[in-house]
């Protein structure tokens, strides 16, 4: 396992976070503020992991 692929499972691991912590935002407390700031972090962090993937 390369260090390239380390670094893709630590940000998947990290979007799947992200990605709960907007969907279940509201049942533990969170503003709405925070909610969108999870999900753009998200989108973020899943589209460099595409662009990792394609090579660009």
């Amino acid at each position: 396992m390369s260090g390239d692929d380390i670094v893709r499972l630590i940000a998947i691991a990290m979007a799947l976070v992200l990605l709960a912590a907007n969907l279940r935002g509201k049942q533990i407390g969170l503003s709405e503020g925070l909610r969108m700031a999870a999900l753009w972090a998200f989108l973020f962090v899943a589209v460099a992991l595409v662009f990792t993937t394609v090579g660009w």
